[in-house]
């Protein structure tokens, strides 16, 4: 495989993030466009006609496109307001046959001009918001003590209507193909390794603002219980992608490679656990250069090598600067390390 298309593979499995919040994201609103779309598929055309008692009793439910008759109470009901600004007011309508009311959401902010009178309207029932349903169990003792019964798990929005099944399934499928797209990244790898030659170093190599080696490492790691003022092995292992570490030299020539794990919240530290991957010329099989692949190309080098247990596992180091790359390499040789030529296949982890 060319190495452009390794480069974008690398790059489209990076998004793995990005595409876990959008699909979250647009999960929630499909569920939302499923039921818009199947209230448009349940909904006629023209409204169900129907009486303040069905849907105060229940035998009308939530989503339903009706038309309904009773007097409405324009001087009665409740203003929801934004930072003292009226933006929607409700009334009641009542059925005084049947001593049954209901709360409605008036298509008009301002309806303090209208009069009690018997009206038809036509709208969408919908369930109660918490707060609105609060306010009418607080006032259901004084409407019972009028003589009338009402409920707090449905209202009437006036003048609403079922969205159209045509515009509700372009909705949900145009949702369902972003939840499609946004999981693509996930069957791309997060970490593409490509061997290459260590490029010659110079003078001219080292940028005037580098200040320190700055090392990320991806593989498994080995919990240390404590690092001083000895080692002590714990027996969790786990995975880290890109995380920040520090390389030590230990007693007989072996390698650790050191994370100092931090979890922050409110950029205050949590916890802080410590991990490590040991290294020798006994468990590491090959040592590759070569550089790490995405968005920015970071020169790495890749370790072959082998647990207690025998299993093979692979470690990747990648650096800010081809500088501390060939400083790695070289310290590598001097200590024994078999390093290959960087001329392979890739690897992938």
């Amino acid at each position: 495989m060319k190495e452009s298309s390794l480069r974008w593979r690398a790059r489209i499995g990076s998004l793995k993030w990005i595409g876990a919040i959008v699909i979250i994201l647009a999960g929630i609103g499909l569920i939302y466009a499923i039921g818009e779309l199947l209230t448009a598929v349940q909904n006629p055309t023209e409204p169900r006609n129907v009486s303040v008692e069905q849907i105060v009793t229940g035998a009308v439910g939530s989503s339903q496109y009706v038309t309904l008759e009773g007097y409405a109470m324009y001087d009665t009901g409740y203003e929801e307001t934004e930072d003292g600004v009226p933006v929607a007011t409700y009334f009641l309508l009542v059925d005084d046959f049947t001593g049954h009311l209901l709360v409605v959401k008036a298509s008009d902010i301002t309806i303090d001009h209208r009069e009690m009178e018997w009206i038809t309207l036509v709208g969408m029932t919908r369930k109660t918001p918490s707060e609105l349903r609060g306010l009418i169990q607080s006032d259901s003792d004084f409407f019972e003590e009028a003589g009338f019964f009402t409920t707090a798990d449905l209202y009437l929005i006036e003048g609403d209507t079922p969205s159209g099944i045509a515009q509700s399934m372009f909705l949900a499928s145009s949702l369902a193909a972003v939840v499609v797209l946004s999981a693509i990244p996930f069957f791309y790898p997060t970490t593409i390794f490509l061997p290459k030659p260590v490029e010659m170093v110079t003078t001219d190599s080292v940028p005037s603002d580098k200040k320190r080696v700055s090392i990320k490492a991806t593989g498994r790691f080995l919990q240390l219980k404590k690092v001083e003022p000895t080692l002590e092995l714990g027996k969790r292992r786990q995975q880290f992608t890109s995380a920040v570490a520090n390389i030590i030299p230990m007693d007989q020539g072996d390698l650790m490679i050191y994370i100092h794990h931090i979890v922050r919240y409110n950029f205050i530290p949590v916890s802080k656990t410590h991990w490590g991957v040991f290294l020798n010329k006994q468990n590491v099989g090959v040592v590759e250069p070569g550089v790490q692949l995405g968005w920015k190309d970071r020169p790495a080098v890749q370790f072959s090598f082998a647990r207690d247990e025998g299993k093979l596992e692979t470690l990747l180091l990648s650096f800010d600067h081809v500088v501390d790359q060939a400083a790695l390499i070289k310290l590598l040789r001097e200590m024994g390390f078999r390093v290959g030529s960087g001329i392979a296949s890739q690897a992938y982890l």
